[in-house]
């Protein structure tokens, strides 16, 4: 699920054009970037609490820290799955319990995760 991470003046015109009411779609023509990546992007900032008139005004430096390096993003995802181990490892051991079904919860309750392949080498 993990995009590119995109140049901060980018994000200040996603943020522009998404203040404007633009579709998805068409931002990610207008700035280039993939429509998916925007999507992503578009959820990020809705989850941070702040409006887009708001975020507007912020400072690149300070935009930058709602976007975490993917090093430091995929370490954090790494580290909530492998505390989530130890009690995968005992639902399994209830009747009709299946690592499709722990990776459907898991999925549910978490914006950033890994996909079942990743999911199950990680947890093997």
């Amino acid at each position: 699920m993990a995009a590119l991470q995109i140049d901060i003046m980018k994000i200040r015109q996603l943020i522009l054009l998404k203040s404007k009411k633009l579709s998805n779609r068409k931002i990610a023509v207008e700035i280039g970037i993939d429509r998916n990546t925007v999507n992503e992007y578009v959820q990020k900032l809705g989850s941070s609490g702040y409006s887009l008139e708001e975020l507007l005004t912020w400072e690149e430096k300070d935009l930058q820290e709602l976007f975490p390096s993917q090093e430091a993003l995929d370490k954090d995802i790494y580290a909530r799955l492998h505390d989530l181990f130890p009690g995968f490892v005992n639902e399994l051991k209830k009747p009709g319990c299946t690592r499709q079904h722990l990776w459907h919860r898991y999925k549910e309750e978490h914006i950033d995760y890994y996909s079942y392949s990743q999911f199950c080498y990680i947890f093997s």
